[in-house]
């Protein structure tokens, strides 16, 4: 019984988090739009969107294929555009992913990329939302 009440802790604990993690790259996402201002927000928020996705497909068929240089180069994008909109997890994901690339580790590939593929999807699903709402105004 005290091992599922743990697990039902830590379940709770990660949702926080998750969701205080949603929240801090959303809030971002509001403030580089307001960088951008509001004509160019759909604009912004559309390459974004396409450069997230595209990436995405890259590491995709790369880690499939084994091909470690198209790996490190979709990592490096994937890194950068998570850093800039404020996902620590995904950036932290990538970065477990560009370092076993280095050492051309193929064991831990599906695994990092099942974690990575959920973490992008709920990035680009959280563009998708500030995308709506900026639509909207």
């Amino acid at each position: 019984m005290q091992n599922a009440q743990n697990t039902h802790s830590v379940d709770r604990e990660s949702a926080l988090n998750s969701n205080r993690a949603d929240q801090a790259v959303c809030e971002t996402l509001r403030q580089l739009c307001g960088v951008v201002g509001q004509d160019m927000t759909p604009v912004f928020l559309a390459t974004l969107t396409s450069d997230l996705s595209n990436a995405g497909r890259v590491l995709s068929d790369a880690a499939g294929r084994g091909a470690m240089a198209p790996l490190r180069d979709a990592c490096h994008t994937l890194a950068a555009l998570a850093a800039t909109v404020g996902d620590a997890g995904l950036a932290a994901s990538m970065q477990a992913l560009n370092d076993a690339a280095h050492r051309g580790d193929r064991s831990g590939l599906p695994h990092l990329c099942a974690d990575i593929d959920q973490r992008l999807t709920r990035l680009l699903d959280l563009v998708s939302g500030i995308s709506d709402r900026a639509k909207k105004l």
